[in-house]
């Protein structure tokens, strides 16, 4: 699905690529079907994994040739490590109605969820995130990229957005991926990074800044569902602060031209098993969205 601001061609094009684990890689899907129309961005912006998409397709330039790379890295040794930890530290969080066991089960998940981070400041190790990116991003300072990109992170030490524009793109990358709590924020000097989507999960402001004035956005943020009852603080805490981020979110599209916003707001960020899932979806939604772009 998309939605249209102004319906007149304009000269610079600029394309925010949003983030939200694997819901970011039907990005790559809008990609192709751009490709396949033979439409051409002059710069693009990422946050998190959409960064990710973003920074290879500067890089690379053929949608297709990325999707083959991201599952040649899916399918291959160091996902399955990955995953394999994943699992043993971060459980299912379902509600598992319908059994005894399963709400224990789902029980005994949260309290081993908050336990971890509650005591330690990631799950997961970036040593084994670092090796997969090292498979996927080229070596490459982010000003060298035959497509001008950037990408956001989110400056944790001086409690500020910062947006990468040179530099190493590795370094970069590592940064805006940082989901807090799940992934240690990234050192640079005496500074450190997360992920950029406490600050902005679609950049579409930064492609202002870099002089873009036709502006696609690809938004995959899930929007917050009506919800009766609350039980715990707990509860009321998380939601409010995911109303403060759908708020910020809405408000940052408003200056994009054309919104894509693929059906994949359901999945959860980590369930991998909807890569083929997400990027068809990406396809789907850009459909319709050249005649506007061109």
């Amino acid at each position: 699905m998309f939605h249209v601001k102004h319906l007149f061609k304009k000269n610079r094009r600029g394309l925010a690529l949003g983030g939200g684990g694997v819901r970011a890689l039907s990005g790559i899907g809008v990609l192709k079907h751009f490709d396949s129309n033979s439409i051409e961005f002059d710069c693009i912006a990422g946050t998190s994994m959409g960064a990710v998409v973003g920074a290879l397709y500067c890089y690379y330039r053929n949608a297709e040739l990325i999707e083959d790379k991201f599952r040649k890295v899916y399918e291959g040794p160091l996902f399955s490590e990955l995953k394999q930890e994943f699992s043993s530290r971060l459980k299912s969080m379902s509600s598992g109605e319908g059994s005894l066991k399963g709400m224990l089960t789902a029980y005994y998940s949260r309290l081993m969820f908050f336990k971890n981070i509650f005591t330690e400041t990631f799950l997961i190790s970036n040593e084994k995130v670092e090796n997969i990116i090292n498979e996927l991003i080229p070596n490459i300072d982010i000003q060298n990229l035959p497509v001008e990109f950037c990408c956001v992170g989110t400056d944790i030490t001086r409690g500020r957005k910062k947006v990468f524009r040179s530099g190493s793109l590795k370094k970069a990358i590592m940064s805006t991926i940082a989901v807090p709590g799940i992934l240690a924020p990234v050192s640079m000097g005496d500074v450190m990074y997360t992920d950029g989507g406490s600050v902005s999960m679609t950049p579409v402001e930064e492609l202002d800044e870099m002089g873009a004035d036709f502006k696609v956005a690809v938004e995959v943020f899930p929007n917050v569902p009506y919800r009766k009852n609350f039980y715990k603080g707990l509860e009321i805490l998380e939601r409010c602060s995911r109303i403060t981020s759908f708020e910020l979110h809405r408000r940052q599209l408003a200056c994009a031209d054309v919104i894509i916003s693929p059906a994949v707001k359901d999945i959860v960020w980590s369930d991998f098993t909807s890569f083929d899932y997400a990027i068809a979806a990406g396809e789907t939604a850009a459909f319709g969205s050249e005649k506007t772009v061109c």
